[in-house]
């Protein structure tokens, strides 16, 4: 798991993002890994994965009962 970094790190990658940056190029400007970066400028992804992790972790949850 990654390390939760400062506020301004997030804002920064939101910053090249807007400005035409890719993602990976994003990647190399900032000290966050794509997933992180992903969440950062894609809130509708971010709501995508959190709700197929929930998934995930209900399902595993229920096959250790």
């Amino acid at each position: 798991m990654s390390k939760r970094q400062p506020k301004a790190v997030y804002e920064e990658a939101r910053r090249l993002h807007r400005q035409g940056m890719s993602i990976n190029a994003i990647a190399f400007q900032v000290p966050l890994t794509i997933p992180q970066i992903r969440r950062a400028v894609d809130p509708e992804w971010a709501k995508q994965q959190a709700a197929y992790y929930a998934k995930r972790q209900a399902i595993r949850r229920n096959a250790s009962k």
